[in-house]
């Protein structure tokens, strides 16, 4: 307060520090470097903090007003050039040590932080930057959003996202099934075999717009589900599919020109269906089918025909009521690895035979057949045989026992005859059954 007073006078001589305390007494030489602080001269101030310092140390050691000798004034003002120049060097070199210790710190920070985010980019991708984003929006509500990713070392992901539970799916490629849930995440070449399991989904024609074309190139459609005809409109987006499965759907030949509009379509299981034969045979890609699922179809000896024998792979044609001539015609697909033949009566102890050609045969349904354990030795002939099943009602336990011991291979049984062929092999429906009864 008193040198806000001070400061505050306007006349040629500013009050004392007593006068300015209204009375208070202070020492000489506090009154000195006061006075000298408050000059309104400006050469007659201190010139430099270090005079002042030196002033306050003197007074603080308890110097007396004899031994307080003050600096000159003109003394400062020859010491300020050298003093300036000291002190501007000093500042230069504090802050170029300050700018070389940053940039160290820098450069070390940065190398750390982007050895950091490199592994968290190949370990969890949580880093993306967005390059390319195909989403298109339809229906009532966004059950599906689809993207292309780049992660910070140049690789490409596909990143689909599940609003909600829709079903499983698996990566092309891998066992694993996984719930159709959440975000995934696959790398770019990739792509994933979706089971739909939810109707509200095959309700909207436009569902499988909102995923990208390469998404999805192995599809299937529980009967549960609800699939028709007006389910599949969308299809065709999925240009890539190469995959398709309608086991126990409404689907009829209605559906065929969608279907025909899938260029590399290679599996197709239309088992208990509405699709006729004459349907079937107006595939366009009927020629390069390596996988069919016929079930429940009568008369299918022109498909049969049709079909090129050294591409095929999978043949279902449960409940088919196949003939002997048919049995024939199948007896050609030499590299054929799966065969069902569930409840097709034609095939006999003695006309199984017909099909000993198929050397690359893997697995086998004789289920409700009329073959007895006398084919065992028939079996026997098949070197790359690994799996069969039965029905346990036409063979004894002791057959079977026998079977398994002399072929060596994985022999299952069927527990009833309510036991049906779905349209997909018997691993992975075993799979399916596993992975549902964990997540139920």
């Amino acid at each position: 307060t008193a040198l806000s007073t001070m400061m505050q006078h306007q006349s040629e001589k500013p009050p004392s520090l007593k006068e300015a305390t209204l009375g208070k007494e202070f020492s000489f030489e506090i009154e000195t470097i006061i006075s000298r602080l408050l000059e309104k001269e400006p050469e007659k101030r201190y010139q430099s903090l270090k005079v002042l310092a030196r002033d306050l140390s003197l007074l603080q050691q308890g110097a007396s007003n004899q031994s307080l000798t003050f600096t000159p004034t003109n003394q400062h003002n020859q010491e300020l050039p050298k003093q300036k120049i000291s002190y501007i060097f000093t500042l230069c070199a504090c802050l170029a040590t300050m700018l070389i210790t940053g940039l160290i710190v820098w450069f070390v920070k940065d190398y750390i932080d982007n050895c950091v985010l490199n592994q968290k980019l190949a370990a969890a991708l949580e880093t993306f930057k967005n390059k390319e984003v195909v989403f298109d929006n339809f229906g009532s509500s966004d059950t599906v959003q689809s993207s292309t990713l780049v992660d910070g070392q140049g690789r490409k992901w596909r990143r689909i996202f599940f609003e909600k539970v829709l079903g499983f799916y698996n990566i092309v490629g891998s066992n694993k099934i996984e719930k159709a849930s959440g975000i995934i995440n696959i790398p770019f070449e990739k792509s994933i075999h979706l089971r739909l399991k939810d109707p509200d989904c095959v309700s909207n024609p436009k569902f499988f717009n909102q995923f990208q074309p390469g998404d999805i190139t192995e599809l299937s459609l529980g009967g549960d589900v609800g699939v028709d005809d007006s389910s599949l409109k969308s299809l065709p987006h999925l240009s890539q599919l190469t995959y398709l499965n309608l086991v126990g759907n409404e689907v009829s030949d209605a559906s065929i020109p969608i279907i025909n509009q899938l260029p590399l379509l290679q599996s197709f299981y239309a088992d208990k269906s509405q699709i006729s034969v004459k349907g079937i045979l107006s595939l366009k890609r009927l020629k390069h089918i390596e996988e069919i699922g016929l079930g429940k179809l009568h008369s299918i000896s022109p498909i049969l025909k049709e079909l090129t024998p050294n591409i095929m792979h999978v043949l279902n044609i449960d409940m088919c009521d196949i003939t002997v001539d048919d049995i024939k015609t199948i007896a050609h697909m030499k590299n054929l690895q799966e065969l069902s033949l569930y409840r097709d009566h034609a095939v006999t102890d003695e006309t199984f035979k017909l099909l000993l050609p198929l050397k690359n045969l893997e697995r086998l349904d004789l289920g409700r057949t009329g073959m007895t354990a006398a084919s065992i030795d028939t079996l026997k002939k098949f070197p790359k045989l690994k799996h069969i099943q039965l029905l346990t009602n036409q063979w004894k336990t002791d057959d079977i026992v026998r079977c398994r011991q002399e072929l060596n291979i994985q022999c299952d049984t069927y527990i009833s005859e309510a036991d049906e062929f779905t349209g997909e092999s018997k691993e992975e429906i075993e799979r399916q059954a596993r992975n549902l009864g964990a997540t139920n």
